[in-house]
């Protein structure tokens, strides 16, 4: 079996792109709510599921005028209310 190697040394234009994704990325996780992209999409989609940290098992949907319910996904992603009584975020 033959090796090819290029004859010329050639530049890896990948690393540069790479070092601008991982430079996003840490700018984004270093200060999230300053992030214009993450900004922008919360301003789109001002609802928002999250699981409970201290219970995996339970989802905990955030609407848009601040009140958040407890209930978990269906296996097709949908959020069902436990007890479809919304709470306050505190």
């Amino acid at each position: 079996m033959t090796d090819h190697q290029p004859s010329v040394p050639q530049a890896n234009t990948t690393d540069r792109k790479s070092l601008e994704i991982f430079g996003g990325l840490i700018k984004v996780l270093s200060d999230p709510t300053g992030a214009e992209g993450l900004a922008e999409m919360l301003r789109k989609n001002p609802v928002r599921i999250n699981m409970d940290p201290e219970d995996p098992c339970v989802a905990v949907r955030t609407n848009a005028n601040g009140t958040m319910e407890r209930g978990h996904l269906t296996e097709d992603g949908q959020f069902v209310p436990t007890d479809g009584v919304g709470f306050r975020a505190g």
